[in-house]
């Protein structure tokens, strides 16, 4: 069933989606990712495309189950 529930985020440059069990099922990549960002950019901007994911698990959570996530 968690392979059944996706989360997924949209940045423009960045796309992730993730299964409720948080394995990464989708990344995308805009072109100029790879040829314009440094290793630092580039890492924050997946950080910000996780954090958003899992801050979309977290809503959904709190709202199916009445909690934050453990």
């Amino acid at each position: 069933q968690a392979e059944t529930i996706t989360y997924s985020v949209d940045l423009g440059d960045i796309c992730a989606a993730v299964n409720s069990d948080g394995k990464l099922v989708e990344l995308t990549l805009h072109p100029s990712v790879v040829s314009g960002y440094t290793h630092g950019e580039l890492a924050d901007r997946l950080n910000l495309a996780i954090a958003a994911l899992r801050e979309e698990a977290e809503v959904e959570n709190q709202a199916r189950y009445g909690g934050a996530l453990q």
